[in-house]
């Protein structure tokens, strides 16, 4: 499998995720990113700082449902803090 491109990796994690929950990509980027066009700009071209890049994959990391396989090819961050009730 060709490794992608970490933008690629961001709008495969936000595409899956949103689809999961039902909710837009601009919903999902205001809730990771306070900036509901976040995922727009990286669909166009943009790119996102390194330490963007890492709080929104971080981000994923933590939120990700346990009942949806992280997608194939995206390397997953390790979650190195509980999230809110769960014992380290």
């Amino acid at each position: 499998m060709p490794v992608m491109e970490p933008t690629d990796e961001l709008l495969v994690l936000a595409r899956t995720l949103a689809a999961h929950r039902g909710i837009s990509l601009a919903r999902l980027a205001t809730i990771v990113a306070n900036d509901g066009r976040f995922f727009t700009q990286i669909e166009t071209g943009r790119s996102p700082t390194i330490r963007t890049y890492r709080k929104a994959s971080g981000w994923f990391s933590e939120h990700w449902p346990e009942d949806l396989v992280w997608p194939d090819g995206v390397p997953r961050l390790a979650v190195t803090t509980p999230r809110s009730g769960e014992s380290a």
